[in-house]
């Protein structure tokens, strides 16, 4: 299997068999609005060895503007190492990180 490395400029890469892209509505206060992921299957080591999981990275608007969704399908099913950030998050009953695809991305597609 083939893999395709962008280059990290900054921040981290994530590296996993790339599944594609979704598109995720929802009902806000100011009406519908929608969000655009990718999904990488990642090898995750735990405690009882190694197990796969799908990790998704947010897609910025700009990046949708810009057809990187669609630049991106010609990969599904390649290993791809992609660059990301993260950003952790809080509300009165959870936590979390939400990972979004760097801009890096723009400056290879």
């Amino acid at each position: 299997m083939s893999e395709l490395q962008f280059p990290v400029f900054d921040g981290e890469s994530m590296t996993g068999i790339f599944k594609g892209s979704r598109t995720l509505t929802i009902q806000g206060r100011d009406g519908p609005y929608q969000k655009v992921f990718c999904g990488l299957l990642c090898d995750v080591a735990g405690a009882y060895g190694t197990k796969q999981e799908l990790i998704e990275l947010q897609i910025p608007k700009s990046m949708v503007e810009a057809n990187v969704p669609q630049k991106l399908e010609k990969y599904v099913e390649m290993r791809i190492s992609l660059p990301f950030w993260g950003s952790v998050w809080r509300s009165e009953k959870t936590a979390g990180l939400t990972r979004y695809l760097a801009n890096d991305v723009l400056k290879i597609l």
